[in-house]
């Protein structure tokens, strides 16, 4: 392990995700969980909505709240955040969270990065400030 790096018995992993079992990222953030404890890391899972009697999954609240939770955890806790868009993460809150914890935010699309479209692909208007009327990339009601 390599200089300043952490053992595994000293930090927890907590992934924080909308979904538990459901959708991409509900399975992504599941296939982790399941591959830290194989490894011998602590890990839980924070998340909108729980779909099974895994004693290391909790259900979050949303916003304010969800946000709260999350301070309470112990201090060696790193926290996952995917697709913090999806379960109404308050992004004024990272600035605390990264304060108390290593974080790593997990994009399973590009709406950190775009100001709120998920896939913008050949669409410009993401840049000038989308209505959401309608998405070409994405052919359906858009999100802004």
């Amino acid at each position: 392990m390599g200089e300043g790096a952490m053992s595994d018995a000293s930090y927890q992993v907590l992934q924080v995700s909308p979904w538990e079992l459901h959708g991409g990222i509900g399975r992504i953030a599941n296939y982790l969980h399941q591959a830290y404890k194989a490894r011998g890391i602590k890990s839980s899972r924070a998340v909108g909505r729980k779909d099974s009697d895994d004693p290391d999954v909790w259900q979050i609240a949303g916003g304010e709240q969800g946000i709260a939770q999350l301070l309470a955890l112990p201090l060696n806790t790193i926290i996952h955040l995917h697709a913090p868009d999806s379960w109404k993460f308050e992004l004024a809150a990272l600035p605390a969270l990264t304060a108390c914890f290593q974080v790593v935010l997990h994009l399973h699309d590009a709406w950190l990065l775009s100001g709120g479209c998920s896939h913008s692909l050949d669409c410009e208007a993401w840049e000038s400030g989308c209505d959401g009327a309608w998405c070409p990339p994405m052919g359906c009601k858009g999100s802004l």
